[in-house]
């Protein structure tokens, strides 16, 4: 079963991993005010509402803490979670 997993998670990781980090998708982030890796981790906690940073750092418990707060230190400030969703840019770049 966890073989099964792994095979699966490293065939579709690659395009999982594009989405967040393609041209098209940083260009739609900083349209939207954010900056850095702020698209990266506002674009996927957006679902969330506008959590503060400590929710994000628990959600995503794989990343350095430090590395996720500075991310996300004032991103909700520029932009809001339904301006992420609701972008067309990141939402065809995600689909």
């Amino acid at each position: 079963m966890i073989e099964t997993a792994r095979r699966t998670w490293r065939a579709l990781e690659a395009y999982h991993g594009m989405i967040y980090f393609s041209p098209e998708a940083a260009k739609a982030y900083e349209e939207l005010g954010l900056r850095g890796r702020a698209g990266y981790f506002a674009s996927r906690s957006a679902a969330l509402g506008a959590v503060p940073a400590q929710v994000v750092v628990a959600t995503f418990y794989n990343f350095n803490p430090a590395l996720v707060l500075a991310a996300m230190d004032g991103a909700w400030s520029v932009t809001n979670p339904a301006a992420v969703l609701a972008s067309d840019q990141v939402t065809d770049v995600a689909v």
